[in-house]
């Protein structure tokens, strides 16, 4: 009794405290900024964002008949995945781990890791990702090849190169799982085709967004960096580890020490440290699905501590990280109220149908101006508005203005109306950033003189919030 009641005790508080610290709403902040077009496939069930599982599941999640849709998907798709993800490595510990604070650890480190803790608030993937790739680990352990294949199929389904990565790993690591794994490729085409086949295509999906804009200005290499913003990435990337483990890394490193035992684990954390690396995107989100399993190697080096004063500090140290989340981690207290994120779908009540919404998030810099690169996700914002309040407001992205490998956007807006100017003459390499940025929104609105033309402007970028601007000529 007393053992049942503490677990109770235990994993109520840790559900406590994701739901005290949980958005209400849909938000910008901890790295949000594909939640609006998570919301909008799953709401309206289209082919937005590139994450089948969470679309299908999404749906009738984002639909029920009671409260507000991006909570919905937030506590059934994120909060209660991240706790059954706790309770997973609970019980995989206590299976793999004489140590009796072992398994308790694990969970503790998982839950006060600010990396994992922060993307298990928002409308995101990758807790219900980590939820399927840990869980088919744990189904490996018990010998439930089948299952443990399945969940992996559906893994790789939810993200394609994450979900990857775990099927690779769990493929070598098991002759068993290696012998069952064509379910899971069958279970991930069971999701796949339809979702690619089936499904309508979000209208304005295009393969680059304002992103393209900047590269008339600079080129990126993917492979071949400098050996000085290598370094960088690198060590930038180890920050934010040490920063989200803390103590919890001695552990983790005396269990990595045996290769043998670690290796999968070791696997599976530095597939996305490369990917960074490499990519030059120093963000953590793409460790976030991978940290349950650092939360196991740290919970099995537990025990391979000796000295017992040591275990306290380790151990109280993740306990106050955790117990500390509601004070540093609710988003309802960093985030606007409702959120900044629902504010910008509720300004556009502002505009008149026919308005243009340049899809374009500007901050000042310097003496000019700057734009983010993910104005990409305005669009869904823009036609979540359309189609729930019956609107008729135009998003526009910048690429579809300067560039001419949309025209199959361009023709459909040019059909309703919307003209675009002709920059053929113009050399857009010999401006600046702030430069380029203004001219292009700026012919735009003269190209449309009967119309208002609006962007997002940030007003404090550390929050994300920003309001409707007017471009006027």
């Amino acid at each position: 009794m007393y053992k049942v009641s503490s677990y109770i005790l235990f994993f109520g508080v840790i559900f406590s405290i994701l739901f005290v610290c949980k958005a209400n709403d849909i938000t910008q902040f901890c790295w949000a900024n594909d939640s609006f077009s998570l919301l909008y496939g799953a709401k309206f069930l289209e082919l937005r964002y590139p994450a089948p599982l969470y679309t299908f599941v999404g749906w009738p999640v984002a639909n029920f008949p009671f409260g507000v849709d991006a909570s919905n998907l937030i506590i059934a798709l994120s909060v209660i995945p991240a706790f059954l993800s706790s309770i997973v490595v609970f019980v995989l510990v206590k299976r793999e781990s004489a140590c009796r604070w072992a398994p308790w650890f694990g969970s503790i480190v998982l839950i006060g890791n600010y990396m994992y803790f922060s993307q298990s608030l928002i409308i995101e993937i990758y807790a219900l990702l980590s939820l399927l790739m840990v869980s088919s680990f744990y189904m490996i352990k018990c010998k439930r090849y089948t299952t443990a294949v399945v969940l992996c199929g559906l893994a790789m389904s939810c993200h394609y190169m994450s979900g990857f990565f775990a099927f690779v790993a769990f493929f070598f690591y098991s002759p068993d799982f290696r012998r069952k794994s064509y379910i899971a490729i069958i279970v991930a085409s069971l999701v796949l085709i339809p979702y690619y086949f089936l499904l309508p295509v979000f209208k304005w999906q295009t393969s680059s967004g304002n992103a393209s804009l900047m590269a008339y200005n600079q080129v990126y290499g993917l492979l071949f960096k400098d050996f000085q913003t290598l370094s960088t990435n690198v060590v930038e990337i180890f920050r934010v580890f040490v920063v989200g483990f803390g103590l919890s890394l001695i552990p983790m490193i005396l269990f990595a020490k045996n290769l043998r035992e670690s290796c999968v684990f070791l696997f599976l954390l530095i597939c996305p440290f490369a990917y960074m690396v490499i990519n030059g995107e120093v963000s953590f989100v793409a460790l976030v699905p991978f940290i349950p399993f650092a939360a196991i190697m740290a919970a099995l080096g537990f025990e391979r501590i000796r000295d017992n004063f040591s275990r306290y500090i380790i151990f109280s140290f993740s306990v106050i990280v955790l117990l500390s989340m509601p004070f540093v981690m609710n988003i309802n207290q960093i985030d606007g109220n409702p959120t900044t994120a629902r504010s910008m779908i509720d300004e556009i009540d502002e505009m008149k149908d026919g308005s243009v919404l340049l899809c374009v998030r500007v901050f000042k810099q310097g003496n000019g101006i700057n734009c983010d690169t993910i104005g990409d996700n305005v669009a869904p914002l823009v036609e979540y508005y359309n189609k729930e309040k019956g609107g008729q407001i135009w998003p526009v992205k910048l690429s579809f203005i300067y560039s001419d490998t949309h025209a199959k956007e361009r023709e459909m807006l040019e059909d309703n109306g919307i003209s675009f100017p002709n920059l053929a003459d113009t050399d857009l390499r010999e401006l600046t950033k702030s430069e380029l940025l203004l001219f292009v929104m700026n012919e735009f609105a003269i190209a449309n003189p009967d119309r208002d033309v609006y962007y997002y402007e940030y007003l404090d970028f550390e929050k994300e919030e920003m309001h409707l601007r007017r471009v006027f000529t």
